[in-house]
C-alpha cells in the first residue's frame, strides 16, 4: 500500500514539475510574442516618421523652389515692362518737349533740356516706385506662401503620426 502511494505521489510530482515546465514554456512563448510584435511595432512606426518625414522635406523644398522661380520670374518680367514703359514715355515725352518748345514756341535749348530731365527724373522716379511696390508685393506673397505650405505640412505630418501611433497601438493591444 506504501508504495502505491510512493508512486501516486511521484507521479503527481512529475505531473507537477510538468506543468510548471508547460507554464515556464507558455510564459516564455507569450514573453517573445510581445517583444516581437513590440520590435516590429516600433519599426513600423519608425519606418513610417521617416517616410513621412522625408516626404515633408521634399514637399516643402519643391515648394520653397518652385515659389522663389515664380518670384524671380514675376520681378524680372515687371521691372522689364517698367523699364520698357519708362523708355517709350521718356522718347515720347522728349520728341513731344523738343517740337513742341523748339518749333511752336522757339524757346532756347537750355530751357529744352531743363524740362527734358524734369521730365525724364519725375518719369524714373514713378518706375522705381512701381518697381518697389511689385517687389513688395511679390515678396509678402511669398512668405505668406511657403508660410502657409509650411503649417500644412507640418499638421499633415503630426496628424500622420499620431494615426500611425494610434493604429499601432491598437494592433498590438489587440494581439497581445
Amino acid at each position: 500500500m506504501i508504495i502505491i502511494i510512493l508512486i501516486i505521489l511521484i507521479i503527481l510530482l512529475l505531473l507537477a514539475v510538468a506543468a510548471a515546465v508547460v507554464a515556464v514554456v507558455v510564459v516564455i512563448v507569450v514573453v517573445v510574442e510581445v517583444v516581437v510584435v513590440v520590435v516590429v511595432v516600433v519599426v513600423v512606426v519608425v519606418v513610417v516618421v521617416v517616410v513621412v518625414v522625408v516626404v515633408v522635406v521634399v514637399v516643402v523644398v519643391v515648394v520653397v523652389v518652385v515659389v522663389v522661380v515664380v518670384v524671380v520670374v514675376v520681378v524680372v518680367v515687371v521691372v522689364v515692362v517698367v523699364v520698357v514703359v519708362v523708355v517709350v514715355v521718356v522718347v515720347v515725352v522728349v520728341v513731344v518737349v523738343v517740337v513742341v518748345v523748339v518749333v511752336v514756341v522757339e524757346v532756347e535749348v537750355v530751357v529744352v533740356v531743363v524740362v527734358v530731365v524734369v521730365v525724364v527724373v519725375v518719369v524714373v522716379i514713378i518706375a522705381k516706385v512701381i518697381v518697389e511696390v511689385v517687389v513688395v508685393v511679390v515678396v509678402v506673397v511669398v512668405v505668406v506662401v511657403v508660410v502657409v505650405v509650411v503649417v500644412v505640412v507640418v499638421v499633415v505630418v503630426v496628424v500622420v503620426v499620431v494615426v500611425v501611433v494610434v493604429v499601432v497601438v491598437v494592433v498590438v493591444v489587440v494581439v497581445v
